[in-house]
């Protein structure tokens, strides 16, 4: 069983790996890194793979870069799984293998098409995410001299970002085609919940205080 789950990875899976740039914290077979133990990663995965294949393909998976720090480690072993037909729903906060930019990497789903939120816009094509917890007029009425956009993602895309504030993702690249998403990752978990709490996100600082004079 267990030597049947190591190899439980699809040879397309691995075509696709392949080709992938570390910049953009892509999916690759391989040996894991940083720490984790190599074969108890694989096999572990494997394991998770061989006790739910009865439900959708899985595929073992090893990380390669930093832009889903803290949430998976360079190094790091995942699954994934392939979208099928009477699978849910993509969602907000779902990781996702996807190509972007030309390299197949792994992002988390922000917002999906159709959806808007706020950003300011810093060049062409270059954007800073305004966090949605906070007012736009609050921030009109702060910073008046900025660019804001009220960002429209496309029917049929996927606006995609990494864990990590320095990740190359859809705020440089632009929003991927929602046909170019192979897989959704199973495991480890991935806290969909952090869409709403992304470190792209820019906060509005706390308003100076003044002290009083003695």
């Amino acid at each position: 069983m267990w030597v049947f789950a190591a190899l439980f990875a699809s040879t397309e899976g691995e075509r696709a790996m392949q080709s992938t740039r570390s910049f953009s914290h892509a999916f690759r077979p391989g040996a894991a890194r940083g720490g984790w133990g190599r074969m108890a990663g694989v096999l572990l995965c494997g394991a998770l793979a061989v006790t739910a294949a009865w439900k959708a393909p899985l595929h073992l998976a090893v990380v390669s870069g930093q832009s889903m720090a803290p949430t998976l480690a360079p190094g790091q072993p995942l699954v994934y799984s392939n979208l099928g037909p009477n699978d849910p729903p993509l969602r907000r906060g779902d990781v996702v293998l996807v190509r972007l930019g030309g390299t197949v990497c792994v992002k988390r789903i922000l917002a999906l098409g159709d959806e808007r939120f706020w950003t300011r816009r810093l060049g062409p094509g270059e954007y800073v995410l305004l966090d949605p917890h906070q007012s736009i007029n609050r921030w009109r009425a702060r910073y008046p001299q900025m660019d804001y956009l009220h960002y429209h993602v496309p029917a049929g895309h996927l606006f995609v970002v990494g864990d990590n504030l320095l990740s190359i993702d859809s705020r440089q690249l632009g929003p991927a085609l929602e046909a170019d998403v192979l897989g959704r990752v199973v495991f480890p978990g991935t806290r969909p919940e952090l869409a709403d709490e992304s470190t792209v996100y820019c906060s509005m600082p706390a308003p100076p205080r003044h002290r009083a004079r003695s």
